[in-house]
């Protein structure tokens, strides 16, 4: 019966006959004058319209289809290095067995592959003392058949002592592949391994080189890391696991020469069952001596700042006007004791090196000329982390006989309206938040993972916004589009707010963009005054959006020219600063590096008293609000106050400084800020003689114990930095800073990080185990499964069952059935004839 299924017809015109062929039979029956029963000639005519369908049927062209499955390939790449427990090979033949078994005409393939590749199957186990599966993959690619079903099954820990590359699994056009992957046994025994090593792509000749290296352990062992390569003798550092998890050791190491370097890092533990994944190997490139200029009236480099920079690798070149039309020759340029202001010719090329060329700027203070008074009111104003206001007037004897009543103010100019259209003192606000797998891992100094600390934070801004505000959180990812964990609504709803956020979980990697755009279409909707977002994030971009910068920005002052502000809140040691500070920065918010839970709440505490301000419910109400009016972050208060809309006063005539310097205040370094790294405490006093307004974007690295004002602050303006120094660098005020061993590595730090970054070199020779750009932030799935289903795209093998799995093609083909209706119709017409002969 199975022959005779008809799954359709070639020429299907012929059976629209069918219907035509029995009324015309009916109609020949009725004017028929035959002697037959009447019985007998209605049978006749269902046997002649059977006859005529059958005829009909059968012009039509019936066929079947008929499926073809091609026959299954598997093949198996097996790993068999000694980090493995010795009962995976009993597994992984029981395995293969039940593969080999699913159906008839099944090919099995089996590659086992440690240190070397084993293809052939009596070829004994290859070296297990390390994990390669490169060769392996390349011998799968080459057994792939394009006339089979080919099943690639991967069966391994992960745990490679080589990086995979993207082109090591490159796909093969025109031929379906699918793979799989399958988790054997897991050994009860600790096994420490190389994670991940973090460098810079490129250094500088002179400056200091700080290399961090990651381990992980899944139980308690203790161990030696010695690092090999551009040092004189091998470098030992202690390491201890307690119990599962993951540990960071920073080397930092002496200034090196120009060239390439070597390096090597190796975790030597006793019984460790496979060692071939304890190496991180990586490249050092070391460039030639950043060149900066000194602008400096003197010509003497700051009575010791060109000598110190000199020391710490620099080549300085030193003047008094600037030397040359193209400045993209420096990498930073140092401004300090200026008699007289700069021309504004000067002032332009230097904000065009800044924004355009990427360049470094560093602006000190000084008790010569107005200091930084003279750039108040210049082009170069908006580029400045601290705006320097005007130094006080003096004080002039009020006349006996003069009215007691204060004179009317003229008004000065309006400022421009900072919110948007809505109800008066309305706020909503919008918390974006990472819910990567890293933000479970616990902080610095802390045991709580980020992610509770990211809901605490939520809750707590909930509460303390009003009922008249609205709040919402969007919770994102890498593999997820981003969701509303609390849609937009009244914050005085606190109870849904605390628990609609305490169901989030983190898992998967980091996407910002459709994050921001949902924030962005969803804030549009919103009438309120003040619009806001925060996000909060712990991890780096995903590749797709590593060179998406110029996206990121529009999108930002697209929400900036809608009124809609952001601001930033890096979390832990592997966020990616340098763009979560740029999103701040475009977005007009401010921004926060936090490597503690009290800084995370913090940090949102002081957000949501900057955003009572900005609706006037902090003092008294005002409807317009200038950014400027804006409270700045931590650090600012007891500053000098402006009114709203109070024009700053034009900076006057030089001003002679009194005799003697200022009084020296204490001072402390920023911990979040790159300045510190390396500095030797404690920092001595310094005077702040000048006084100076925080922009939203500044980032502070030195401010006073007292009063917490700042003394050097640094700020992104496009494509470079720009730092001001609030005192001097001529030892006019800070002879006792210039004795300080820290004064010469502090300068160059501050000038190296403000500095363009230095030039891609020539390309390495990749070979999957040395580190490159693109293997430096791959995080802590550089050698494990994650990285594994990045290059292969590899999923878990699901429960074996014969047949098509999902995505495999099957092939089909139609039959044409034999003429079986016209044989039938034939038969019919004989036995109606014979029926008639009989009858006579």
């Amino acid at each position: 019966m199975e022959s005779l299924a008809v799954s359709g017809f070639e020429n299907q015109e012929a059976l629209y006959l069918i219907p035509a062929a029995w009324i015309a039979v009916f109609l020949l029956s009725i004017r028929s004058r035959s002697e037959l029963h009447p019985m007998l000639q209605i049978c006749t005519g269902c046997v002649r319209g059977l006859v005529l369908t059958l005829i009909l049927a059968t012009v039509a062209g019936p066929y079947r289809v008929q499926s073809r499955l091609d026959p299954v390939r598997w093949i198996v790449v097996r790993d068999v290095s000694s980090s493995l427990p010795k009962a995976t090979a009993v597994w992984a033949r029981s395995l293969l067995g039940r593969m080999k078994s699913l159906e008839p005409e099944t090919d099995l393939v089996e590659i086992r592959f440690g240190r070397t590749t084993a293809a052939r199957p009596g070829d004994p186990d290859p070296p297990a003392d390390a994990s390669d599966p490169r060769e392996a993959i390349q011998w799968a690619r080459a057994r792939i058949l394009p006339d089979r079903r080919n099943r690639v099954v991967f069966l391994t820990d992960g745990r490679f002592s080589r990086h995979l590359l993207a082109s090591d699994w490159p796909g093969l056009p025109g031929i379906p592949v699918r793979t799989y992957r399958a988790s054997p046994p897991q050994s009860t025994d600790p096994d420490p391994r190389a994670l991940a090593l973090r460098i810079p792509p490129r250094m500088d000749e002179g400056a200091p080189v700080e290399i961090e290296a990651r381990f992980v352990s899944d139980g308690g062992v203790a161990g030696i890391v010695k690092l090999q390569g551009p040092v004189p003798k091998t470098l030992r550092r202690p390491l201890r696991f307690t119990g599962p998890g993951e540990r960071a050791l920073t080397f930092r190491l002496e200034p090196l020469e120009k060239g390439t370097y070597p390096l090597r890092i190796l975790l030597e533990s006793p019984g460790d069952r496979e060692p071939g994944n304890n190496v991180l190997e990586a490249t050092l490139q070391v460039g030639p001596k950043p060149q900066v200029l000194v602008l400096d009236e003197a010509r003497d480099g700051g009575s010791g700042v060109g000598a110190a920079l000199e020391v710490q690798g620099f080549l300085v070149e030193t003047a008094a006007e600037l030397p040359r039309e193209d400045l993209s020759v420096y990498r930073a340029i140092l401004v300090q004791n200026r008699r007289t202001a700069l021309p504004a010719s000067t002032l332009e090329a230097l904000l065009h090196f800044v924004e355009s060329g990427g360049g470094g700027l560093v602006l000190a203070g000084g008790p010569l000329g107005q200091g930084l008074y003279a750039y108040a009111g210049t082009p170069l104003e908006e580029a400045l982390p601290l705006i320097p206001l005007p130094p006080p007037p003096p004080e002039k004897p009020v006349k006996p006989e003069a009215d007691a009543s204060p004179p009317k103010k003229k008004p000065g100019k309006k400022p421009s309206i900072f919110e948007s259209r809505g109800k008066a003192s309305s706020i909503t606000l919008i918390l974006l938040i990472d819910k990567s797998g890293s933000m479970n891992q616990s902080l610095r100094l802390n045991d709580v993972p980020p992610i509770q600390l990211a809901k605490e934070a939520a809750i707590s801004t909930a509460e303390a916004l009003s009922s008249e505000d609205r709040i919402g959180v969007i919770a994102f990812d890498h593999r997820n589009p981003p969701y509303q964990v609390v849609d937009i609504g009244p914050a005085g709803d606190r109870s849904r707010v605390a628990r609609k956020v305490a169901r989030l979980n983190a898992a998967g990697g980091t996407r910002y963009l459709p994050a921001l755009r949902m924030a962005f279409t969803l804030m549009q909707q919103e009438t309120s005054r003040v619009k806001h977002v925060i996000l909060l994030t712990d991890g780096q971009r995903d590749d797709s959006e590593q060179s998406m910068d110029p996206t990121f920005r529009r999108l930002v002052e697209r929400m900036r020219d809608r009124k809609i502000t952001l601001s930033t809140l890096g979390v832990g040691r592997e966020v990616d600063l340098e763009f979560v500070q740029s999103l701040s920065t475009w977005g007009r918010g401010e921004h926060q590096w936090a490597t503690s839970a009290q800084e995370i709440t913090t940090f949102y505490t002081l957000e949501a008293d900057r955003l009572l301000a900005r609706a006037g419910r902090r003092g008294k109400r005002r409807k317009d609000l200038n950014p400027d009016d804006l409270p700045g972050p931590r650090g600012t208060r007891g500053e000098e106050k402006r009114a709203p809309g109070a024009k700053p006063a034009e900076s006057g005539p030089p001003t002679k400084s009194k005799a003697g310097p200022p009084a020296k205040i204490p001072v402390r370094m920023s911990p979040a800020h790159p300045l510190q790294a390396g500095q030797p405490p404690p920092t001595p006093p310094q005077p702040r003689p000048h006084e100076v307004r925080l922009r939203p974007m500044a980032w502070v690295g030195l401010e006073t114990r007292e009063g917490v004002k700042p003394i050097l602050a640094t700020a992104p303006f496009g494509l470079g930095r720009v730092g001001v120094l609030t005192t001097d660098l001529g030892g006019a005020w800070t002879r006792e800073w210039l004795k300080w061993e820290g004064f010469g590595p502090l300068i160059a730090q501050g000038m190296r990080y403000v500095s363009r970054p230095p030039g891609p070199g020539p390309r390495l020779p990749r070979d999957g185990r040395r580190h490159g750009p693109e293997l430096d932030l791959t995080g802590n799935d550089a050698f494990g499964l994650g990285r594994l289903d990045q290059v292969t795209d590899s999923r878990p093998l699901p429960p074996l069952k014969p047949g098509p799995w999902p995505g495999e093609a099957s092939p089909s083909q139609r039959q044409p059935l034999p003429p079986l209706g016209l044989l039938l119709a034939l038969l019919l017409f004989a036995g109606e004839i014979l029926v008639r002969r009989l009858s006579r």
